[in-house]
């Protein structure tokens, strides 16, 4: 069962583990990229991750509420986040330009 598919169902342990799993896979992700580039801390890198996770379970309750501005509302701040997110990373593309 996705996270999405137990909010719906009202399965809030489903919801709690899963979401422990997305937090687990961003602490890999922040894991890789802060070893790919010492100039990216962890810390920073799982902040920005968890930051998006909080964006996007934003975003989700909205829709099941079928609240849509603030739906609209979580996504734009999504959107300026991720593209913070984008900035930081291209520091990874410069020490790699070749994999790019």
């Amino acid at each position: 069962m996705d996270i999405v598919a137990a909010a719906k169902a009202g399965d809030m342990a489903g919801v709690k583990k899963l979401d422990g799993d997305w937090r687990r896979n961003a602490d890999d992700i922040a894991k890789m990229l802060s070893a790919a580039n010492p100039y990216l801390p962890f810390e920073t890198l799982q902040n920005m991750l968890y930051k998006h996770l909080d964006f996007m379970e934003e975003i989700v309750i909205a829709c099941l509420k079928g609240d849509w501005k603030a739906d609209i509302a979580a996504t734009d701040k999504n959107e300026n986040h991720m593209i913070h997110l984008a900035d930081i990373l291209t520091g990874i593309v410069k020490q790699f330009p070749e994999k790019f």
